[in-house]
């Protein structure tokens, strides 16, 4: 059921406009098209977040959302930092996202809703972050990069056996990723040998995305978007909307330059905001088990808003995934959590999604 989602993005280089045509004659770039053709974003994603297979009315709902493509993030486990050694786990009966033959069934349910699926392997590092990865010898980094190609192939594999349009090589591993661009392109050259769609990185914003070198050897390239939008006060009570408009502005600028230099379009392989106060500040903060302070679903309503009314439109954008979906029913226990989180279900961001991903 499911055709080839197509790029209608191109770029003139050496100018600052950007014209809307489609990218021919490049490794895993076909041309074709989906749902329509439309003329906005090719990319109308959520990072679903699934300890349990969800129901089917669940799926569903992501297919009435406009959800084009469901990313899913399985792990690969290293000790620490300085550990050359990662872990491949193919089977976690206790994620149903994170497992093999659970991306394999949501797969197919999906399809039948006119959704694809993108597996998005990550690096959990127990104590760090897995940009801090870094050794001091030569054997070390032969080994991590053996460990983490078996792990790249594996899952390159499977986005091949389940015909995904997209498949992400790697997450905010900005230390192996800036330093090491030689393991990266013989690693595409690899993925491209099993799997024919096309690929991305999903670069952090912060000091990352722009030190990148090996972009030119794939299709997109992809931010981890959390960008700050506003320092009026640590909690966002004296923000207004449009602050958060105008705070797009020098990242837009950075972004199109970007993709006008490489030929290559952005796509925002995460984007979130948590329904707190402070997110419009510090987007990328992540929860804690003991934090407690009034929900605000409408700051992260605003901010939504704001994402797609400066970002939405540019051709050199390809689109965006939202992080995150986590299923229903809460559990009891989990409903302060969830108020808090970056989860849009039941929230009033889920309705602005829904509105923006409708719009051709």
């Amino acid at each position: 059921m499911r055709a080839r989602f197509g790029i209608a993005v191109g770029v003139l280089l050496g100018a600052s406009i950007v014209a809307a045509v489609y990218f021919t004659g490049e490794p895993g770039m076909d041309g074709t098209a989906d749902r329509g053709d439309p003329d906005g974003p090719e990319v109308r994603g959520v990072t679903l977040d699934a300890r349990a297979r969800p129901s089917d009315e669940e799926l569903n709902r992501l297919a009435n959302l406009g959800a084009t493509h469901l990313f899913v993030i399985p792990f690969g486990w290293q000790q620490s930092a300085d550990h050359p050694g990662v872990t491949l786990r193919t089977r976690n009966d206790r994620w149903y996202s994170e497992d093999d033959e659970g991306i394999r069934d949501l797969d197919r349910r999906a399809d039948s809703l006119g959704m694809a699926v993108v597996v998005k392997p990550h690096i959990w590092v127990r104590g760090d972050l897995p940009s801090g990865i870094d050794f001091g010898s030569k054997d070390d980094w032969v080994s991590w990069e053996s460990d983490y190609r078996d792990l790249a192939m594996h899952y390159a594999r499977l986005s091949a056996e389940i015909n995904a349009p997209l498949f992400v090589i790697g997450t905010e591993l900005a230390g192996p990723a800036v330093d090491r661009p030689a393991f990266w392109r013989q690693l595409v050259a690899d993925i491209r040998s099993v799997y024919s769609g096309r690929l991305t990185y999903a670069a952090n914003w912060w000091e990352e995305y722009e030190h990148v070198s090996f972009w030119d050897a794939l299709d997109y390239v992809g931010v981890q978007a959390y960008f700050p939008l506003e320092t009026v006060s640590t909690d966002s009570t004296r923000a207004e909307p449009t602050d958060f408009h105008r705070s797009w502005e020098t990242h837009l600028t950075q972004l199109e330059q970007l993709s006008s230099r490489l030929g290559r379009p952005i796509l925002f392989t995460e984007i979130g905001y948590r329904s707190i106060g402070y997110a419009a500040v510090e987007p990328w903060r992540w929860p804690e088990r003991s934090e407690s302070a009034r929900p605000r679903p409408d700051l992260q309503a605003d901010l939504y808003t704001a994402f797609f009314d400066q970002v939405w439109h540019h051709d050199w954008f390809s689109g965006a995934v939202v992080w995150k979906w986590r299923p229903g029913p809460v559990p009891d226990g989990r409903m302060s959590r969830d108020a808090l989180d970056f989860t849009i279900r039941d929230k009033p961001a889920e309705r602005i999604i829904a509105d923006w991903y409708a719009r051709p």
